[in-house]
């Protein structure tokens, strides 16, 4: 069952988007369109780990 008639296009979300970049706090974000296998969940809010800063440093590499 689809509900994406009633999806917006975008949301509002954080972003990682270059190693050693200040990180957008806030954004309007492209809402992600799932495949055949995905779920798309609508979320209040999401926490932000001590291991975001060493990411978007460059400190630590996720392979």
């Amino acid at each position: 069952m689809s509900d994406t008639a009633s999806s917006p296009a975008t949301m509002r979300g954080c972003a990682i988007r270059a190693c050693g970049e200040e990180m957008v706090l806030m954004d309007d974000l492209p809402l992600p369109t799932p495949g055949p296998h995905d779920i798309l969940m609508g979320m209040r809010s999401a926490e932000v780990g001590d291991w975001d800063e060493l990411v978007r440093t460059g400190a630590l590499i996720i392979i």
